[in-house]
């Protein structure tokens, strides 16, 4: 049995939708009748962005490969030279890093001495193989005659010896070298033209 209930007949039914069928073919007509193409003067505009846009990224991609070459070529000697370093310290014992330059074929080649075991703790590294940089990277050892041999040394004390290695390549340089005192690596950006 159903109650008589009178505000019912006033309020909207809202299964229906608010405005007739034909009401909303009219609004989306209304929107159809707008303009759909560009005008003149948006794409000028657009036009005039994007050749700004092009004349300052387009200039840097000839740089971009070449700062790229440089730092794949400096981050695998500079970890060699913080592995040589933590695992002097962790085995008490001198580790060296040797450096064998082939002129011919303009490669240099890094090699890390003094693997195995040794010392306390459960430090044990894997073998580290060579760093080999080869053109079009040029690799100088400043103040260093090219028939003397080069090496890095690391002391269980924490310090090290080596040469600054100087890896160039088109207008850019990096400077990569080993601290005296500390024997951390240390790395510097700097322009090429000497």
């Amino acid at each position: 049995m159903s109650r008589f209930r009178p505000w019912r007949r006033h309020m909207p039914d809202m299964s229906t939708p608010v405005f007739p069928a034909n009401r909303r073919r009219s609004i989306r007509a209304a929107g159809a009748e707008r303009k759909t193409l560009f005008t003149l003067l948006e794409l000028v505009a657009a036009l005039a962005i994007l050749s700004v846009v092009l004349g300052i990224a387009l200039p840097m991609v000839g740089r971009i490969p070449a700062f790229l070459t440089l730092e794949s070529a400096a981050h695998p000697l500079q970890t060699m030279l913080q592995e040589a370093g933590i695992r002097a310290l962790h085995q008490g014992r001198l580790v060296t890093i040797r450096v064998a330059r082939d002129l011919e074929r303009e490669t240099v080649s890094f090699t890390l001495e003094g693997e195995g075991g040794g010392g306390a703790g459960l430090y044990s590294p894997a073998p580290t193989p060579p760093v080999t940089i080869a053109p079009p990277v040029t690799v100088l050892f400043p103040g260093i005659p090219d028939d003397q041999p080069v090496r890095f040394q690391f002391h269980p004390d924490g310090g090290a010896d080596g040469p600054e290695v100087l890896l160039i390549l088109r207008g850019r340089a990096l400077r990569l070298g080993v601290s005296p005192l500390t024997g951390l690596p240390f790395r510097q950006e700097e322009d090429a033209s000497l």
